[in-house]
């Protein structure tokens, strides 16, 4: 059958560097896709270098999956910590950068059209500034700046 097949391919790329100090979510990527059919998934690849401040050198961020106003594929909230799709916490020099990734295989049911997003937030709030796309810092020249990248692929059902 036709089944596994890929039937389209969209990408959402930013070169900018983002940065967020807030724990309110802020959107990073975003892309639409319309499904052929209902029994299509959708196959979500995200990629990003993360970077924070100097100072203490610890990291702490949340990513969140959405499809359209829900969040998708999260782990589960135990304790005083939070689920999430991605996130980081641990140690960073200062101004160095580590990736933050997330792959899922959704199955959005629907042939109307969708939008995923990914969003992020500094868990530290305004004491901790949190940026995706490279390094923050620009007075190095063995720093880097990359690309932040979305794909979304329909996989016939």
């Amino acid at each position: 059958g036709a089944g596994g097949k890929i039937l389209q391919v969209l990408q959402s790329t930013r070169t900018d560097l983002l940065s967020t100090t807030s724990a309110t979510f802020v959107d990073v990527l975003t892309q639409a896709i319309t499904p052929s059919s209902t029994s299509s998934k959708v196959l979500i690849f995200f990629h990003a270098m993360e970077c924070t401040d100097s100072g203490d050198g610890n990291t702490y961020s949340r990513y969140k999956l959405m499809r359209d106003s829900t969040s998708i594929y999260n782990g589960d909230d135990s304790g005083s910590a939070t689920g999430a799709s991605s996130g980081r916490y641990g140690r960073q020099s200062g101004y160095k950068t580590d990736p933050v990734q997330i792959m899922y295989l959704d199955s959005p049911s629907t042939t109307s059209s969708t939008t995923y997003k990914v969003q992020f937030n500094s868990t530290r709030g305004s004491s901790w500034r949190v940026s995706v796309g490279g390094t923050y810092d620009t007075g190095f020249a063995g720093y880097t700046r990359v690309p932040t990248n979305l794909i979304l692929m329909e996989v016939a059902g």
